[in-house]
């Protein structure tokens, strides 16, 4: 049991860390179409904490503690686990981030953010926060306006 845990922590981080680098670049692209440099960097974190709440939050987080987990139960079970399990991870992660069989163009990216400030915005309807409620609904608008011009735009890779 403890061996299908620990296969299934490195799976997991090799499957989701390229995905959480493109879901870093895409909100990166994203923000910086939306909001000029000199935008004060209030209103960028508030964006920012509105499309990236939920799983892009959960993918593009710290992954690699997954590996440190993996390792820790896998030196329970045999001693040399300790190393082949994070360099197996990471052997996986960067073979995926060649074959990327995940979403490219913007587009897909954008649909996700756009999917989560609705989620949002359901919740401060909940909590009956109307001003976050009229903040959400311009950035949903803003969002959808640039999605025109990023959604052909080819999603790449933050290297760590």
């Amino acid at each position: 049991m403890a061996y299908a845990a620990v296969f299934l922590l490195v799976l997991a981080y090799g499957v989701l860390t390229p995905l959480g680098l493109r879901v870093q670049w895409a909100e990166r692209q994203l923000l910086l179409s939306l909001f000029p440099p000199e935008a004060g960097a209030r209103a960028l974190e508030g964006a920012r904490n509105v499309i990236h709440r939920g799983w892009p939050s959960l993918v593009a987080s710290e992954l690699w503690l997954l590996l440190l987990l993996a390792a820790c139960i896998g030196v329970f079970l045999k001693w040399w686990l300790l190393l082949a399990l994070p360099i197996t991870g990471w052997v996986l992660a960067r073979l995926l981030d060649r074959q990327n069989p995940y979403p490219r163009t913007m587009d897909w990216y954008v649909g996700q953010f756009l999917r989560q400030a609705e989620r949002s915005r359901a919740r401060a309807e909940i909590e009956g926060d109307e001003a976050a409620v009229a903040r959400i609904l311009r950035l949903q608008a803003e969002i959808e306006a640039s999605r025109e011009t990023l959604g052909a735009l080819r999603v790449q890779t933050l290297r760590r």
